[in-house]
């Protein structure tokens, strides 16, 4: 399915994406709808779903959304139905 890290590949979270203040633009992630966060409910939740959704590709739960925020959100979406 998706790509798998190898022993020596790391996961790196953006320093100046939503992972550290839940919003985009000001605005919650789970509350953008369409973003795959809807149902979350604390800035927590949406980091242990950034994770999950990081190791699901890193263990080919899911499959690569590179280049394409449809696809990212639907993966997101599928943690949060699955693991929330």
């Amino acid at each position: 399915m998706g790509n798998r890290l190898t022993p020596t590949q790391v996961i790196t979270v953006n320093p100046n994406d939503f992972y550290f203040t839940g919003t985009l633009n000001g605005v919650p992630v789970q509350n953008i709808g369409g973003s795959g966060f809807q149902g979350l409910t604390s800035l927590a939740q949406v980091q242990a779903a950034v994770i999950l959704h990081e190791l699901g590709h890193a263990t080919g739960a899911l499959p690569s959304d590179a280049n394409s925020d449809t696809a990212s959100m639907g993966n997101t979406a599928t943690v949060v139905k699955d693991c929330f």
